[in-house]
């Protein structure tokens, strides 16, 4: 990937390691209400520890957003960090769809 900001090779390795964000296309076919939490939280958890997705729900897995005080200085954002937070988001946008 040759778009690496500023010609930063850690910057570039980090990027050629970084997964492809998982997008989820079984919706929820249980829908959250007042009456079936356990049968809701069964399929969402089966889905989530299927696809090892549980650090996203517990937090504390959360790469840092700058891998050092030189890439907050210049505002270069860790890969992993942008991967990390780009999934938690569609796992976000899963629960609620």
């Amino acid at each position: 990937m040759s778009s690496s900001p500023a010609g930063n090779s850690q910057s570039s390795s980090s990027m050629m390691h970084t997964p492809t964000p998982h997008l989820f296309t079984t919706p929820v076919s249980v829908k959250l209400d007042e009456h079936n939490f356990m049968v809701w939280q069964h399929q969402v958890m089966a889905t989530i520890d299927g696809l090892r997705f549980l650090k996203y729900l517990e937090g504390k897995e959360a790469p840092p957003k700058y891998l050092n005080e030189e890439s907050r200085a210049n505002d270069v954002i860790n890969p992993q960090y942008v991967h990390y937070h780009q999934q938690d988001r569609l796992i976000v946008a899963w629960l609620l769809s």
